[in-house]
């Protein structure tokens, strides 16, 4: 997976190796959610293939027909992820291979933090992300079993990069933008009587970005502000999750007003706590050849539906 950027100074790749993961692991939730709407459709189909679920010039078009479209787009995808889901459990559990909660949760709190990713999610949804991280961290595990990277090596690049696991007090914060004061009043005037916060942003902000997203810009801290305005830390460290600010001047002459759904405490992360996470790194760096989950089929015995079909 590293192979093509091995060259790049230890820093940069460290960044890099989170990024490459963080990357994957929102792409695979984000299709897994698709998969799994997908799954609950076929099994009310599958109850009544017979129905007629549209029709066109007098010709129908019944669920049986709906079902195989979905199967024909669908099926090898998610197919494919379930089976190397499936793959990583079984060689981890071959080799003994466990991940704590605690790697998990650190994991989790970095793509939400450091990358200040739009972690918008429903509590099922969290959980489902966090076994997608387990799995990650299994595969990369199973990648470097046979790689020996020496413990002082380990601390040394630990104690050179301790930057890397400061983790800073951050808020998973909301906005609507608006005009002038009067509007904001409006806009606080309707959340006190219960309009949705999410629902507000989408109708009257006039941040178009943060507006299609319900308000959510994400995690921000001192030390990752974007392009956000400084103001938002400190009113964000005043309120409490799931209370909203006043109406905030800003310097445009516009009004901001900011919703804080979650905080974050600032963590140092020891030696201790990441050291299995930084031998990985390094050892992930020594692999020569891009690998796949698909290189441990054969030993697992996976058969494979879509004969004529490549994996992807």
């Amino acid at each position: 997976m590293l192979h093509y950027i091995k060259r790049l100074s230890k820093q940069t790749l460290w960044y890099c190796v989170i990024g490459l993961i963080v990357i994957n692991i929102i792409t695979i939730v984000i299709t897994t959610n698709k998969a799994n709407s997908k799954s609950q459709e076929v099994v009310s189909l599958v109850q009544s293939v017979d129905d007629v679920v549209a029709e066109v010039d007098e010709t129908p078009i019944t669920k049986l027909v709906l079902l195989t479209e979905l199967e024909k787009r669908f099926g090898s995808e998610v197919l494919q992820e379930l089976v190397n889901r499936k793959v990583v459990n079984v060689m981890a559990n071959k080799y003994n291979i466990t991940i704590s909660d605690e790697e998990v949760d650190r994991e989790w709190k970095l793509i939400k933090t450091i990358y200040q990713h739009n972690t918008n999610f429903s509590s099922n949804s969290v959980e489902e992300m966090k076994e997608h991280i387990r799995t990650s961290l299994q595969l990369e595990e199973l990648l470097v079993k046979d790689v020996t990277i020496p413990e002082d090596e380990v601390q040394k690049f630990y104690e050179q990069n301790k930057v890397l696991y400061n983790i800073p007090e951050s808020y998973h914060l909301s906005q609507i933008i608006v005009n002038d004061k009067e509007t904001a009043e409006q806009v606080m005037k309707e959340l006190k009587e219960g309009s949705s916060f999410s629902a507000l942003a989408m109708e009257k902000s006039i941040d178009d970005l943060s507006a299609n997203q319900g308000g959510d810009i994400g995690y921000l801290s001192s030390q990752h502000i974007g392009n956000y305005p400084e103001i938002y830390i400190k009113e964000a460290s005043e309120l409490q999750s799931g209370k909203w600010s006043t109406p905030i001047q800003l310097e445009d002459e516009a009004y901001a007003i900011i919703y804080l759904h979650e905080k974050i405490d600032a963590t140092n992360f020891s030696y201790e706590d990441v050291k299995d996470q930084v031998r990985r790194m390094l050892a992930l760096e020594q692999i020569e050849e891009p690998v796949r989950v698909e290189m441990f089929w054969n030993e697992v015995g996976v058969e494979w539906l879509y004969d004529n079909e490549e994996t992807n």
